[in-house]
């Protein structure tokens, strides 16, 4: 896992962008741990009784699991492991993604090296690949811009606060939860740092797997809304 910094950047997908994507500036006020690629079906299979994913592989990305099944993955790997593992906040996810750039990928303007750095429909042609078998980013992440998308711990907004926000963690409730990254079956604006979308969280998709966060500092379990039974 790659240690995080706290800092304040811009999140959202620019002028291009969708509505739903519109800039609003965010600080991240905790320092917090997140892993280099996305959950394996090693890791999984090492914490859960079944492995649900369709393309079995080792070092393959944990797919067709819903936000429910993901949010229990981090509750019993918390108890396994003895510290706090949940799924990251969508604000939290982006801002690693970003790695402290302000393009539109992590790695600059330059779509034609997307490749280079993610599995999206171009190279991929729907199929996951195993993990961390692209360029990481900046800050030694791997996949964040491709592979499968990946759930994050939010609610869904259609809109994104328009004042400044300080660790945001979306909304009190909603019908889907959020859905981050790009993935095999898309193209590249699937891919930028600040496209978004989501699902319902009882339900599961080929391409959609996560990644986990580790908290540094001890936190409030209010402050952890990804391991309380009454967010499933």
């Amino acid at each position: 896992m790659a240690r995080v910094e706290p800092g304040t950047f811009t999140m959202g997908n620019g002028p291009q962008g969708y509505a739903t994507e519109r800039d609003h500036t965010v600080t991240i006020t905790r320092p917090y741990l997140i892993a280099v690629t996305e959950v394996t079906q090693a890791q999984w299979s090492a914490v859960m009784p079944e492995n649900p994913s369709k393309l079995r592989g080792n070092q393959l990305p944990v797919t067709n699991v819903t936000w429910d099944q993901a949010n229990e993955y981090c509750r019993l790997l918390s108890v396994k492991e003895g510290r706090v593992y949940r799924l990251p906040t969508e604000a939290e996810w982006e801002y690693a993604c970003r790695a402290g750039t302000t393009t539109t990928f992590s790695f600059g303007e330059n779509i034609y090296l997307l490749g280079d750095y993610a599995w999206f429909n171009g190279n991929a042609r729907g199929v996951v690949q195993p993990v961390a078998t692209r360029k990481p980013n900046p800050w030694g992440l791997h996949d964040m811009h491709g592979n499968v998308r990946e759930w994050c711990a939010d609610w869904f907004s259609w809109r994104y606060p328009t004042t400044p926000q300080t660790d945001p963690t979306g909304p009190a409730t909603g019908e889907q939860r959020v859905r981050r990254g790009g993935f095999v079956s898309f193209n590249s604006s699937a891919a930028t740092s600040g496209a978004r979308d989501a699902g319902p969280p009882d339900l599961a998709w080929d391409d959609v797997g996560f990644r986990v966060v580790a908290e540094v500092e001890p936190v409030a379990p209010e402050q952890t809304p990804s391991l309380t039974e009454g967010d499933k």
